[in-house]
């Protein structure tokens, strides 16, 4: 009896899952996907599964991009922090810190989301925390971003990075940092 129990709670976990991730990577914001985001999206996210259709076709993103936050401190000096880039991380980190990706890429670079700029301009300046006699006082979050050439035009070999000096950049929101926000 204990191991039918077993068994089925195993079934019913692996159906929840995979009903899960089926039916929150329907492509676009269409009305069945929405309805299922509310049951399924905090499950999915939580668990890092979610997925996002804006890398296939029709419209694949066509810029290199990624954020950076300037942190201005208490005696005038800056510093630059920024969530993990893929790019710069083995295979076992990717795996681990992929979510940081998709919550910058996805989130605080974009105009659509501008309610997450402060609590993201608040964790940078706690990351950039490390000197208690000179505190942020300030932080800019910037984008960077260079458009991505068509491989059958020019194609560059996997591991090409274009120099940051070489990229747009734009910044896009500052907020003064009060004590408060360091906690």
């Amino acid at each position: 009896m204990r191991q039918k129990l077993l068994r089925s709670a195993i079934f019913i976990f692996i159906a929840f899952h995979l009903s899960a991730v089926v039916l929150c990577s329907f492509p676009g914001a269409s009305r069945t996907r929405r309805k299922i985001g509310v049951f399924f999206g905090r499950y999915v996210r939580f668990v890092n599964v979610e997925q996002n259709w804006a890398m296939f076709a029709p419209d694949p993103y066509a810029n290199n991009s990624f954020i950076r936050a300037e942190v201005r401190h208490s005696d005038g000096t800056t510093s630059w922090t920024a969530p993990p880039r893929m790019a710069e991380l083995g295979r076992g980190d990717r795996y681990s810190l992929e979510r940081y990706r998709k919550w910058s890429d996805d989130y605080i670079r974009t105009d659509s989301y501008p309610d997450y700029w402060p609590p993201a301009a608040r964790y940078f300046a706690r990351k950039a925390y490390t000197a208690k006699r000179n505190p942020p006082v300030e932080v800019s979050l910037w984008r960077f971003w260079i458009p991505i050439e068509n491989p059958l035009i020019r194609f560059e070999p996997a591991g090409y990075r274009v120099a940051e000096s070489k990229m747009n950049r734009y910044r896009y929101f500052s907020m003064k940092i009060t004590p408060e926000d360091l906690r």
